[in-house]
């Protein structure tokens, strides 16, 4: 990744830490994303890369909508452009987490019922080994009433797959995991975008920690994308070699790319 052109910056987004009261009203998923712009102007970004995973992704998503002419490509992990299924086992234990981490301090720490939700829902049921101790180590640092209202936030959200498909002006790299629960619903997406707009890349045998899991088979895609964007040139990267597909989504015809 050295490789890339030392005039290419990179900026960290990330909440603050302190605890918001009670009477504080939490952004929508729309909201966060419209702040992405002020933060877009204050570094004097003309044009952007965004990346993001999970929530993230869902935020970049809508700004690519908001301000179409500064996102010049869009790298989404696991991304969640669907409202939340209501019914779901899945919601509900998320809703608990919810309320089993609001109103708590940073001294409380993160309920354990709801660290093993979360645990849950992003790694899947019984996940254990390197990726689920990161996992709790990085929820268990996290505040956890600011991380409720977060949360909270984004069951909340409203469905955006549809309106990204037909809004979409930018190139798209979505990753997947291999267990993630959106990957049909992601390919109808990519079935309804611009010819060669999105590459659908899944990552099997992964939880949703794909970036720790599989870190090289992610830089090789990612670095791909890059040199599409003509941000790499085709032969400076010894990542980039001729070699068999290491990255697939089995699906029917549809305007799909793959990665090497």
């Amino acid at each position: 990744m050295n490789r890339i052109p030392p005039l290419t910056h990179t900026h960290t987004l990330s909440p603050p830490s302190h605890t918001h009261t009670g009477s504080y009203t939490f952004p929508t998923m729309t909201q966060i994303s419209e702040q992405v712009e002020y933060m877009a102007d204050h570094f004097q970004l003309a044009s952007l890369i965004g990346f993001g995973v999970g929530c993230g992704a869902d935020v970049l998503a809508r700004y690519a909508m908001l301000c179409p002419s500064r996102v010049r490509g869009l790298i989404l992990v696991n991304p969640s452009l669907q409202g939340p299924d209501w019914i779901s086992s899945t919601w509900l234990f998320s809703k608990l987490a919810v309320w089993l981490m609001k109103g708590r301090q940073m001294e409380d720490g993160v309920h354990p019922l709801a660290l093993s939700s979360l645990l849950n829902h992003s790694l899947g049921p019984g996940a254990s080994g390197e990726a689920a101790r990161i996992f709790r180590d990085s929820v268990s640092c996290q505040d956890p009433h600011n991380l409720s209202l977060l949360l909270h936030s984004f069951l909340s959200r409203s469905t955006i797959a549809t309106e990204f498909a037909l809004a979409a002006r930018c190139d798209c790299l979505l990753v997947v995991s291999g267990n993630f629960q959106g990957k049909t619903e992601l390919v109808n997406l990519v079935s309804h975008m611009e010819v060669n707009r999105a590459t659908l890349l899944e990552v099997p045998s992964t939880s949703g920690l794909v970036l720790l899991e599989e870190p090289g088979k992610v830089a090789t895609a990612l670095c791909y994308f890059l040199q599409g964007l003509g941000l790499i040139p085709t032969h400076s990267s010894p990542l980039l070699h001729p070699s068999p597909p290491v990255l697939s989504l089995q699906t029917p015809p549809l305007p799909l790319q793959s990665a090497a």
